[in-house]
Parts: structure tokens; sequence; C-alpha cells
């Protein structure tokens, strides 16, 4: 869900850009992008590499990173080959698919177990107040399997 979020924040709009930080240097036609760290207020974005007009070449390496999302890997993303046709590719994929895998079966494990994500409260005998009901400690996938056996 937070994943969705994010990636449909990113359609459209205006970002306001907070600082940029960078300079390139150009020689014999190659154009070198030491690293430039650009600052909006949705991401960072740190990105450096070479364009070579001559060999008609670019080869680029970005990583934006999410200050809403700290947990959230970041996107790493390259971009080589050809200037009219280069090859662009998600470099940290499996990252990505392992946090939304965790985020995924956290969610699940939260709406199978009860009590897993928040402390029940109960009443205490003659005050206002409320004791935290403490929880069995125990194995969390015999507490789901047994769960999921209750609920057939």
């Amino acid at each position: 869900e937070g994943f969705l979020g994010l990636a449909t924040s990113a359609q459209g709009g205006q970002t306001k850009i907070e600082s940029f930080n960078g300079r390139f240097d150009i020689a014999s036609g190659i154009a070198t992008l030491p690293q430039q760290q650009l600052n909006a207020d949705c991401a960072a974005v740190s990105f450096s590499g070479t364009t070579n007009l001559p060999k008609w070449l670019v080869d680029i390496g970005a990583k934006a990173g999410f200050s809403a999302h700290p947990e959230f890997p970041g996107l790493v993303i390259e971009q080589k080959g050809s200037l009219d046709a280069p090859s662009t590719r998600l470099v940290n994929l499996n990252q990505i698919n392992d946090f939304v895998a965790s985020k995924a079966v956290g969610t699940v494990l939260r709406k199978l177990l009860p009590g897993a994500s928040q402390q029940q409260q109960q009443p205490s005998s003659g005050g206002t107040t409320t004791q935290p009901q403490s929880q069995p400690a125990g194995d969390p996938f015999k507490s789901l399997l047994e769960g999921l056996i209750k609920r057939r």
C-alpha cells in the first residue's frame, strides 16, 4: 500500500528543489559528471557518470532516497549505451522486492495474529487506568498456524 502510494505520488505535479550541488567537465567531447547531489522536498538524488559524444555513449548512475520513507531502500538506476537508445536498468530491484515482500508479510501477519500489532487493553479493578495485557511468548509461526486452524 505504501509503495503504491509512493509510486503514484511521482506522477505529475510540481517538486520544490531545495538545493543542487554539482558540476561537470567537458574535454574532447566527453562530459564527466562527478558526484552530483539534488535535494528536493520529496527525495534526495545523487548521480554521476559520463557522456561520450564522439562515441555517442552514455554511462550514468543515480540513486534516489525518500525522506518520507526511510525504510525503503531507494531507487538505484543506471543508464548505459547509445545516446539515442540507452539501456535503463533498475539496479536494486531485488532489494525493492524484498522490502515490498517484507511489508506484505508483516501486514498479513498483523491481520492473522490477534494482538500482533498492538497490545490489548483490559480494564483494571477500581481505577480508571488500564494495564497492557502481556502476550505469551512463543513461536509466531506456531501461533499463525493455530489461528488458521481455529478459523476453519
